[in-house]
């Protein structure tokens, strides 16, 4: 119990005083663009962002928001620039981060690399900060971006947005590893046929498949193409129009055999663990 109680404590310690370095930093920077020394505090700001994003710091979203929002009004002070840039646009879906990671991976001869985003339906709103000059919209949640990448035998996920440096994590799930390992040349072959009739508001699905160093295939499909047509019922009976559905049934049963159909559920699972506050619509089945 006592071991228990000193690795606890060890852990604790470990994160108060991981808190407090960035914090310092940040207030030291601070303190210093107060007194005109801007070009002193952006050393301070680039420290305190360098701790974040090699992880040796884990910061709330708002305190990394907060850090690159006061690193981006320091930055015109010394270097003239007319339009700054916050610290996290770098590490956003579209930084330069992600982008030098892909081109990394490919030159390293990774076999498997693609990015995932959902977009559309209730996923487009907003991220709002309120700072010291005003309300800031620093992000949509529909810009996040999920690398995944093999590696050795490995699989392995990465979040990229503006709201917060997302550490890599290993993934577990042996379905996803099976699809990546062995059967790649199957996302990059696939094509989602998108069915006739569905509902208008329909969340979307962005696969970004990495051929080779340079080009990608980009396949976007809505949750509609995913999903069985079901025949639409009329005061309690079923329609019995079979006419109707009898395209979306055929479009369906080519989709419902390409390996994206069967990976698209298996991300969307993994992305209710990675990130905690996502979005589910009522009318997908229970495995979306």
């Amino acid at each position: 119990m006592k071991k228990l109680l000193l690795f606890v404590f060890f852990i604790f310690s470990s994160l108060l005083t991981s808190a407090q370095d960035f914090c310092a930093l940040k207030q030291e920077a601070d303190i210093l663009k107060s007194k005109g020394k801007y070009k002193q505090a952006a050393k301070f700001y680039d420290k305190a962002i360098d701790r974040v994003v090699k992880y040796q710091d884990k910061v709330m979203s708002n305190d990394w928001i907060e850090l690159s929002i006061a690193a981006a009004h320091n930055e015109p002070k010394f270097t003239k620039k007319t339009k700054p840039e916050y610290a996290f646009v770098k590490y956003g879906s579209d930084g330069t981060i992600l982008k030098d990671k892909i081109g990394s991976l490919k030159d390293n001869g990774a076999k498997c690399v693609f990015t995932y985003r959902l977009f559309g339906g209730f996923t487009g709103h907003s991220y709002r900060w309120q700072s010291p000059t005003g309300l800031i919209t620093v992000g949509r949640s529909s810009d996040r971006k999920v690398l995944v990448w093999a590696n050795k035998g490995f699989v392995f996920m990465q979040g990229f947005d503006n709201q917060n440096v997302y550490e890599p994590i290993k993934v577990e799930n042996k379905e996803i590893i099976d699809i990546c390992l062995n059967h790649y040349n199957d996302l990059v072959n696939d094509k989602i046929n998108p069915l006739k009739r569905k509902d208008s508001e329909q969340l979307r699905n962005e696969i970004a498949v990495m051929i080779g160093k340079e080009s990608h295939s980009i396949k976007v499909f809505d949750d509609g193409d995913l999903v069985a047509p079901v025949k639409i019922e009329r005061f309690g009976k079923p329609v019995s129009n079979d006419v109707v559905f009898k395209g979306d049934s055929i479009l369906y049963q080519h989709n419902s055999q390409t390996m994206l159909i069967k990976l698209i559920p298996l991300l969307r699972a993994e992305r209710l663990k990675f990130f905690r506050r996502e979005v589910r619509l009522k009318h997908l089945p229970p495995h979306f």
